[in-house]
């Protein structure tokens, strides 16, 4: 070789830019679907109501904190029985946790009351590229859910919020809908608690645009839950 300390010299340099690729925040890869409806998300954090932005932005402040605490983050989406919109927030919030570097979050979902999943649920996130396995529990549906390669799955069923499978303390409160926020004037456990509306699709059942209506929830949901981490991709814990 004609130039070693040139070599040399490209080859630190390469090292050097792909360390500062990863430092930087990069995103993780999800499956094909699942990122091909995350570039669409993008163009829509513009669009999310300046209102809403507002309780988004309370919830960014919070993460934030615990991240630069530098420990592990749970926490638990909560809606008034377990339904679609915990259950499809646990599956979005996780992607966009993974997608963003923090797999410091780990989320969980729970209910007031619970209620079986519906496959529509089920058939929603699937549409946008989550990979779900059904398995029984003495006769009860487990959902199995994989958004990435090489990551561990996390796992969907009906449940209270205070079920031993959720954190029993330490953890981020998070009130989906204006009924459990209504009903729970205090979440035992919880380090603190914050609180955002969606419209159940549960209401549409029956209708002929029933599944486009889950699919609407669904992608509400999601673009927010990346806007969220979206604040989040250059925070690293201090020290």
């Amino acid at each position: 070789m004609k130039n070693p300390p040139q070599f040399l010299f490209l080859l630190v340099l390469c090292c050097i830019l792909a360390f500062s690729h990863s430092a930087m925040g990069q995103p993780n890869k999800l499956y094909p679907i699942l990122n091909d409806e995350v570039k669409y998300l993008y163009k829509e954090f513009d669009n999310i109501d300046e209102v809403r932005r507002i309780y988004l932005d309370r919830i960014v402040t919070q993460f934030k904190d615990k991240i630069l605490d530098g420990e592990a983050i749970d926490v638990t989406l909560i809606d008034y029985a377990n339904g679609a919109i915990s259950q499809m927030a646990q599956a979005w919030a996780m992607a966009a946790a993974y997608y963003y570097g923090h797999p410091e979050f780990k989320f969980y979902s729970g209910g007031i009351g619970k209620k079986e999943i519906n496959t529509l649920t089920i058939q929603t996130l699937e549409h946008f590229g989550f990979i779900i396995y059904k398995n029984l529990d003495d006769g009860k549906p487990i959902y199995e859910v994989y958004y990435s390669y090489g990551v561990k799955p996390f796992y969907l069923f009906p449940k209270k919020y205070r079920h031993h499978y959720n954190p029993a303390s330490n953890f981020i409160a998070i009130t989906l809908q204006d009924a459990a926020e209504m009903n729970l004037p205090m979440i035992k456990g919880a380090l603190f608690r914050e609180s955002i509306d969606f419209t159940d699709p549960a209401g549409y059942l029956g209708r002929e645009d029933e599944r486009e209506k889950y699919r609407d929830v669904s992608r509400k949901i999601a673009l927010e839950m990346f806007y969220i981490f979206s604040k989040l991709k250059h925070v690293r814990p201090n020290g």
